[in-house]
Formats: C-alpha cells, structure tokens, sequence
C-alpha cells in the first residue's frame, strides 16, 4: 500500500469551512496551523493567493484516498477557484510500525509491519514525527541516541475526526499536536525512526505518527555540502 502527505494550503478567512470537510471525510489524522504568503505579489496575484495570512492542513492518506479527497476539494470546496487555495499531494515512503499503518489506513484488520513504502535512492530523506503536546524532548532524544543532527518544530492543532483513534487505541488524541521535521541521512532513517518509535510511538502516551518523506536536494546543511563537493 501506498501512502501520500496531503498538503492543503487555503485563505484563513476559509480554515473553518474546510476543516469541517475535513472532519466530515473522517480523517484519521489531519493537522492545521497558521501560514503566510511570501510570494511576491503579482505571482500570488497571478495564483489567485493574494490574501497573505493562510492555513494549512496536512494529512497522510492511502493514494486512493488521497485522490477521493483532491476530487471532493474541487468539486465540493472549489479550491480550484481563483483565489481558494491550492492542494498537492507528495509520497510517503516510509511507515515507522504496524499500528501507525493500521491506524493511518483506517481498517482494523490486522497487518504486518510495513515499514518501506516505495523504492528511494535519495540521498536524504525528511522523517515527520506528529506528537502529542509536551513529548518533543523524548522524541529528539531518540532521534538524537540514533544519530539525527536536529529538528524543526511547528505547533498544530487537530482538524480531525478523533473517532480512528479512539477505535484502534480506546484514547483519543490530544487536540494540540507537535510536528517535527527531521533531515537526515538516508542510511541511517530507519534507525531514527524506530528509535523514535520506541520512545514515543503510537503505544506510549506521546502516541506519536512517524512517516519520512524523499528529500530530492539539500541546501544549508554543512555535511550535505560536504558530500556534494567530495562527489564532484
């Protein structure tokens, strides 16, 4: 199965009306916080994004659902209207442990540990960790004992139904969610992310969503530099 990172960008005056269609989509695990505009005008003109002050909504999908969801924001939302907002999808490839894979594709049957979405040879990768309120600290920990350099992180709230979760795990979900960015190393993502998910996965009260990203190229890391000017 294949996983994509929904990524919903929209006018703030709008956030309510689409977090509801979010809500009603019954979501797993949907994310919003604040944005701004920093293209220059005529181009945010010229996007039909001219208002500065945005929100954003971000979700892991399977594919299928993923491309349900573009449709429905077309035809339901017009996000395609000038000036509504733009939504992307980007592959997910990889899953830390079986129950954030259940849990994410909303059944509960059981499945095997997947972990490896789709082939990558990319030489970084973004890990995503989305954690409960106040478990930052645990969670770079573990990055950290497992060799990560440092993270990103962005405060969100839930936009989403809490009924998934309180279905696999009988809790739900804290309303405030941490999001973390990680870049690193492909070699050693796997490493970190079962480190992390030891610590604070959806088992322990962090109940933490770990999922990487591909990364296509790096710039304003030192040792990303450093590799480039050694392969050349």
């Amino acid at each position: 199965m294949q996983l994509s990172y929904l990524i919903t960008i929209v006018k703030r005056s709008q956030a309510d009306e689409f977090s509801a269609f979010f809500y009603r989509e019954n979501i797993p695990l949907a994310l919003r916080m604040l944005g701004m505009g920093t293209a220059r005008d005529n181009i945010l003109r010229m996007l039909g994004l001219a208002e500065s002050e945005k929100e954003v909504f971000m979700c892991v999908v399977p594919d299928a659902k993923a491309r349900d969801l573009l449709k429905k924001l077309i035809y339901q939302m017009n996000i395609d209207a000038a000036g509504n907002g733009i939504a992307y999808t980007v592959p997910v490839s990889s899953i830390a442990g079986s129950a954030t894979l259940q849990y994410l594709n909303s059944t509960s049957e059981d499945s095997k540990e997947e972990q490896k979405m789709s082939e990558t040879n990319r030489a970084y990768e973004l890990v995503v960790v989305i954690t409960n309120k106040a478990y930052v600290d645990t969670v770079m920990d573990a990055a950290y004992a497992a060799g990560a350099g440092g993270g990103t992180v962005v405060h969100a709230r839930g936009a989403a139904s809490s009924e998934q979760a309180d279905k696999f795990f009988g809790i739900s979900l804290a309303p405030e969610r941490e999001m973390i960015f990680i870049v690193l190393k492909s070699e050693i993502k796997n490493a970190v992310m079962k480190a992390i998910s030891t610590a604070a996965g959806m088992q322990s009260a962090a109940k933490s969503v770990i999922f990487s990203i591909p990364v296509n190229s790096v710039a304003g890391l030192r040792e990303a530099y450093l590799d480039q000017v050694a392969g050349n």
